[in-house]
């Protein structure tokens, strides 16, 4: 496994291994196959967001049960309990990953309301 899964064009890597975690940069509510932001809710951004994340953390042969850490960005954490429904659809019950959310001012693009970055657990657990 490389310890780098780079996407084309942009100034970071994907992922990047130490030892046996890998921190996957944030995942947003790009929808990969037309290259367009989900426009809606924020459920549907969610839903799109954490399909990022579980291919992201499948590229690097892991599943999102592997997931250990995650940080929630999001623009109104007054939507903090739709979040967490969504949120918790998938993950296993009694696996949820240790997380830390804050409401941020923006994101790197106006309409996205929110982006998850994690930490990934491989080999030992």
């Amino acid at each position: 496994m490389s310890d780098r899964v780079d996407i084309a064009g942009v100034p970071f890597s994907t992922a990047r291994r130490v030892g046996n975690l890998y921190f996957v940069s944030g995942q947003v509510p790009i929808d990969m196959a037309t290259g367009l932001t989900v426009e809606g809710s924020l459920t549907a951004q969610l839903s799109q967001v954490m399909t990022n994340l579980a291919r992201a953390v499948e590229s690097v042969g892991a599943a999102l049960s592997d997931v250990v850490k995650t940080t929630v960005y999001m623009t109104d954490i007054g939507d903090l309990a739709e979040m967490n429904a969504e949120y918790r659809a998938h993950f296993a019950p009694g696996r949820y990953p240790a997380r830390t959310t804050v409401e941020v001012s923006a994101l790197a693009r106006p309409e996205w309301l929110i982006e998850i970055e994690a930490v990934v657990s491989v080999g030992r657990n």
